[in-house]
């Protein structure tokens, strides 16, 4: 509607006029550091700032970073927090930490903790039993839940030959769906389930960059063989015919398996320009539900609008420094669900164009700024605000 394009036209002056003051603040604050404490600048930075897209609205990002050695002889470590709070009040909390122990890198600690509780737009899977539209569910791609979530991953690695590492994986993730009881009972919102997943595995990984937050040669390979048990339970029970004897539910109980497949290659033209490459895989076993994976886990610019039981992804990013201090990247990107609940898997697309700031030019910690599209019948333009590179 106008009223709607009028408001999502001042959103995005808003969106602007922060971004500038923002940036002008992060740049200042980073040349007064510089000037003040040399040595000091290149462990720890707070940037602040703007960003745009379907989960947060308009939203502010809070991103504490700080990098470190263990011990003198040890690779640099990263830990960062990201706060983000949207005008809808959408809201979410995310700590990473990659740490490196021991005397020459013996052990590595990769783990991830995530909290949000949020309206998100998810794949409205449930219009496919209903093509007339005869029982009142949304015939629109996407429907709008609320969840609460909390996820964790970690990942704890001993050194087997230089570079190379395996381990122990760890996951648990507790989603809880607040139903949508004013709406159709066979709503995707209400069909839904609550959901408790754990996991246990093997986790082999071999990184051969250069750097932890902004990479510009080598390689890294990571691959994730799982095992995982999930509850699904508070869900609704849809007939599958008059008498109700067929039914379709995503209560129960599911065991599967995963296999996470992770590669990024990253080839310098020159020492100002670099041509970063990562696929990714997330293939789940038979008894994974048909909603396990959306493409944003595999690929950069997606949401949850699509998703099914597997997905691949690729990104290609060319980045320039065109001085020390600021840079810009180019991107494009697949993705696929595999087993998707329409039947359809089809191809999904992805262009960007990004903004860099160095902070902190001894660690290689930038500020990034990503502007994506992309081809979802809903929630096509994104903006990304975070520390250093997506990959």
């Amino acid at each position: 509607s106008s009223d709607d394009s009028r408001y999502q036209i001042m959103q995005l002056k808003v969106f602007l006029l922060m971004l500038s003051g923002f940036i002008y603040q992060n740049i200042a604050t980073a040349d007064e550091q510089t000037a003040s404490n040399q040595k000091a600048e290149g462990r720890y930075s707070t940037p602040v700032g703007p960003f745009y897209d379907s989960v947060f609205d308009l939203a502010i990002a809070v991103i504490p970073t700080v990098l470190y050695e263990t011990s003198p002889n040890t690779r640099t470590s990263a830990t960062k927090f990201n706060a983000i709070y949207g005008s809808n009040q959408n809201w979410s909390g995310k700590l990473d930490t990659e740490t490196y122990l021991g005397k020459d890198n013996q052990y590595l600690v990769d783990m991830s903790i995530t909290y949000t509780d949020a309206k998100l737009d998810i794949e409205n899977f449930m219009r496919h039993f209903d093509k007339t539209g005869s029982l009142g569910i949304s015939q629109s791609p996407v429907e709008e839940i609320q969840l609460a979530s909390l996820n964790v991953e970690a990942i704890i690695l001993t050194k087997f030959l230089k570079d190379y590492y395996w381990g122990l994986s760890l996951s648990y993730a507790e989603l809880n769906n607040k139903k949508n009881h004013l709406g159709t009972a066979f709503s995707t919102a209400n069909m839904r389930p609550n959901e408790v997943k754990q996991g246990i595995g093997f986790a082999l990984r071999r990184n051969a960059r250069n750097s932890i937050l902004s990479p510009t040669r080598g390689f890294y390979v990571n691959a994730n063989v799982s095992k995982i048990d999930a509850e699904s339970k508070s869900g609704g029970i849809f007939p599958l015919n008059v008498q109700g004897t067929e039914v379709f539910t995503l209560n129960g109980e599911d065991s599967y398996r995963k296999l996470a497949l992770d590669f990024r290659y990253y080839y310098p033209f020159t020492s100002e320009t670099t041509l970063a490459l990562r696929m990714k895989a997330e293939l789940n076993s038979d008894g994974a539900p048909k909603t396990a994976t959306e493409l944003s886990k595999v690929a950069h610019g997606f949401t949850f609008e699509v998703g099914g039981r597997s997905a691949i992804g690729s990104d290609l990013q060319l980045r320039h420094w065109i001085t020390p201090e600021v840079g810009l990247v180019t991107s494009i990107g697949a993705a696929k669900a595999l087993h998707n609940s329409s039947g359809k898997d089809e191809l999904h697309y992805t262009a960007g164009f990004g903004f860099r700031y160095m902070l902190k030019a001894a660690d290689k910690l930038s500020l990034r700024l990503d502007l994506q599209y992309n081809d979802q019948e809903s929630d096509n333009f994104l903006v990304y605000f975070n520390v250093g590179e997506v990959f």
